[in-house]
């Protein structure tokens, strides 16, 4: 059971970096503009989706046992998908080209893939 969830932490880390890489390469794809735009949107998405993950830790922290694993991972599910969908929103708002809209909810796939492999492996 360790080696399984071992792994799926390394499928979630992986997945993050690459994730990265694809959002990276799709920044490229932007006018200076556009990249400003994009920037200054998701700003205060930054900062809040920080201070959310928080609040969603702090009783896994402070209060071991207080929640079932499984009902956190379904909230984190829940919030994760909320974020993208969030996010797709925000891009068609803003006009960004299609190119980077889908290297963007390329990254977003890639991190949800990421953290159902955790899930599967952890047996969560």
């Amino acid at each position: 059971m360790a080696n399984a969830e071992t792994i799926g932490i390394a499928a979630l880390i992986g997945a993050v970096i690459t994730s990265r890489f694809i959002s990276e390469s799709g920044l490229k794809l932007l006018s200076t503009t556009e990249k400003a735009a994009v920037i200054d949107a998701f700003s205060p998405h930054r900062k809040y989706s920080l201070l959310i993950l928080f609040l969603l830790l702090v009783p896994i922290i402070f209060v071991p046992g207080s929640v079932p694993r499984a009902a956190f991972f379904s909230i984190l599910c829940l919030y994760l998908l909320a974020v993208m969908v969030s996010a797709h929103r925000k891009l068609k708002s803003l006009g960004v080209s299609q190119a980077y809209t889908q290297r963007y909810l390329s990254s977003q796939l890639v991190i949800a893939a990421g953290f159902g492999a955790y899930i599967l492996l952890a047996r969560i």
